[in-house]
């Protein structure tokens, strides 16, 4: 999973830091010598890899949209987060995980309050309830939270209200968001993309994804591909699933 630290005047922003507990010692190690403390976290979305801390990190604000706050508010999903979580990482800190409280985020889009460059987001249920996308302007960095990868396929949240236009609605607010500013895009899994045209190919690579889910299939699209992970295969496979049954009942 990647993490990203922005740099401030006092400390840094921390986004999704994550996953194992020796990677966090050490990212935690990394900060102080960088940037002499973590002033602010943000979670990008409330799954339990996006949820994680550690004591190393110190005690600071750690935000999520107010919208993924109510998500793991509701009964039984913190305790749930948390379980997935241990049953990955065995040693995590699991009292810390999805100790969060809510930005101010009523518009659905706006700016981080912190003593740092500007970074804008925008909230859309595309993937989980309330999920961020953030945009540092200064440079050109989009971070995407779980979409936008070049190894998996867009993942819907089939409990969501209508998954298929919640994950569209997430895809378009994050493309306005960086615009034709953006230089560099980081998933929050796989790797980094750098450039205007390969941005771009992210983005239109998951919009063609999204269309042949929506058409009910066929999809050709090489992260299913030849050694494609099987929990990222039953994840489209449920997907398409739903895509039939929403067509044929609609």
């Amino acid at each position: 999973m990647n993490t990203v630290v922005v740099a401030g005047s006092d400390g840094c922003l921390l986004v999704d830091p994550g996953v194992h507990t020796d990677e966090l010692a050490t990212l935690g190690a990394e900060i102080r010598e960088r940037f002499g403390r973590c002033a602010l976290a943000v979670s990008s979305h409330p799954h339990w890899d996006h949820l994680l801390w550690s004591t190393g990190l110190g005690e600071v604000p750690r935000l999520a949209s107010g919208r993924g706050c109510e998500f793991l508010a509701e009964p039984g999903r913190l305790s749930a987060c948390r379980a997935e979580a241990v049953a990955e990482v065995p040693d995590c800190d699991a009292a810390l995980l999805g100790v969060v409280s809510s930005l101010r985020d009523g518009g659905r889009s706006g700016r981080i309050e912190w003593d740092g460059p500007q970074v804008e987001f925008v909230v859309h249920d595309g993937h989980a309830p309330g999920h961020l996308g953030l945009f540092v302007p200064g440079d050109g960095v989009l971070i995407a939270g779980d979409m936008c990868s070049d190894d998996e396929v867009p993942l819907l949240d089939l409990a969501g209200r209508d998954p298929l236009e919640d994950y569209w609605d997430g895809l378009n607010r994050l493309a306005r968001l960086a615009g034709d500013r953006c230089e560099v895009l980081v998933p929050g899994h796989g790797g980094v993309a750098c450039g205007g045209a390969e941005v771009r190919a992210r983005f239109e690579r998951d919009r063609a994804y999204l269309d042949s889910l929506a058409a009910g299939g066929p999809v050709a699209d090489a992260r299913l591909g030849e050694g494609a992970p099987g929990w990222l295969v039953a994840e489209h496979e449920a997907a398409m699933a739903w895509s039939v049954r929403s067509r044929s009942s609609g």
